[in-house]
Formats: C-alpha cells, structure tokens, sequence
C-alpha cells in the first residue's frame, strides 16, 4: 500500500524526479517541507519544466454521466457495497486508468456521494465496466443513479495550455520531471513560478495565462494560484506564495 498523507519524511526526494515509483509513495500524498508543501504525482506524455504552473489531464467527455447497471432481480446496489458496474460511453477504458481516482455520484440515488477507485479492468466504449472501490458505498444506486469517472488529480499531470484550461489547475513542477515520470509537485508555500507579463508586489496571479505553463495577473473568473512576492517580469520565473491549492 501507498504511503499515506501527510508525509514529512522524503520517501523520494525534491529536485530527484524517478521513472519508477519505488517508494511506493500514493498519487497525490502531502509532503511538508520548510514551511512549503507538496503533493506527489506522475508526469502525463510531455516533459515538464522547472516553475510551470500545472494542471490534472484533461477529463474524457465519454465517461462522465454513465448509467449504472443493476442486475436481476434486484433493482439497487446495497450499502457496504465496494463493486458496482457501469456502462461506459464511446471511449474504452484501459486496466486501471482511474484506480486512484473518483466515482462522482451525479443524479438520483445517492448524488452527492463520491467514493475512491481501488481498481478496474480494461473495457471496450459503450461496454459494462466493474469497478472496484476502496470505501464501502453509503447510499444504495439504482439504475436511476448517474455516474462521473475523475482521474485523480495527480496522474497524467501536464503544463497548463496557453489561454484555456482543459483540466484543473494542482501545482507546480519544482524540477524538470521527464514524460511519465514521479515527482513531487508544490502545492504551498514561496515557489518559483513562470511569469507572463508584470504583475506587481502583492498582486494576485491565476493560470492559465498567454503562454503555456505560466501565471499572470488574476482576471474574470480564473482560479487564484498565489500572489507576487517581488514584481514580476515577463517571461522569467518569480517568487510566487502559493494560496490557491489544497495543502
């Protein structure tokens, strides 16, 4: 099993991204350092970069809003239960995919309720897939009942795209960390973060900004990541407190 959160001691060290998971460290557990907090996680297909503001993958439309398959004769799953079944919408599902990650009960039956993949097998679009949790269910599902698949938030981590995200924003790369690789991503405390335009002292800065991986000054309605240390200048990575992530 995973190292639990919230960690204080190195089970893999900062600045020292791994291409294997050795210490057996869980996706997204909490590491404390120095008055400066990090979770741990896996970079998605593309190399990251020291500084760049980060976001979760992006979810697949398909598999959000599926129906959950009761068998007969019985018409809802039971309290206690930690397997229910799903059909899947057009996008297969390979072994494991969202083990780590969420089920999101949206409608009917139990809605509200969001319990944590333990694992799954592969599965084909538009086929029934049994997922396996790691907490019992508290609400009995009927085929009423709606489902979401959420990744957890620390897998297939990429740098946030210029102008528009396409998953949530959860941290910043502290070190280069090649494709599919572990590292710890800081989520707390002063960082060094990549900069686009000037955003004064004290200011407020969100992602995503003009340019990819960077944060600039806060606007519209985007998500708070931190607020400027020093000024900042444009294109270079500044020192950034972090407030806008869970720590």
């Amino acid at each position: 099993m995973g190292i639990s959160a919230p960690i204080t001691a190195f089970g893999q060290g900062l600045y020292n991204a791994k291409q294997v998971n050795s210490a057996g460290i869980g996706l997204g557990s909490l590491m404390e350092n120095a008055g400066r907090t990090y979770r741990f996680g896996q970079a998605g297909a593309t190399a990251l970069v020291a500084g760049q503001v980060l976001q979760m993958a992006a979810p697949v439309a398909a598999n959000v809003n599926l129906a959950v398959v009761i068998a007969a004769p019985a018409t809802q799953t039971n309290i206690g239960d930690r397997q229910l079944t799903v059909t899947l919408g057009a996008s297969a599902v390979t072994a494991g995919q969202y083990a780590g990650g969420y089920i999101n009960i949206s409608t009917g039956p139990g809605n509200g309720y969001v319990y944590q993949i333990s694992n799954h097998p592969a599965a084909a679009g538009a086929a029934s897939l049994v997922i396996t949790l790691n907490e019992p269910m508290q609400v009995p599902l009927t085929s009423a009942s709606k489902v979401d698949l959420v990744t957890n938030p620390y897998v297939g981590v990429i740098a946030t795209p210029a102008t528009t995200l396409t998953g949530g924003v959860v941290g910043i790369a502290t070190s280069p960390c090649p494709a599919s690789w572990f590292d710890w991503f800081q989520v707390g405390g002063s960082a060094s973060v990549l900069i686009a335009g000037t955003p004064a002292v004290g200011q407020s800065v969100s992602a995503p900004s003009a340019v990819a991986g960077a944060a600039a000054i806060n606007s519209g309605t985007l998500a708070i990541i931190g607020q400027m240390l020093a000024a900042g200048v444009d294109t270079k990575n500044c020192p950034v407190l972090l407030t806008g992530f869970v720590s």
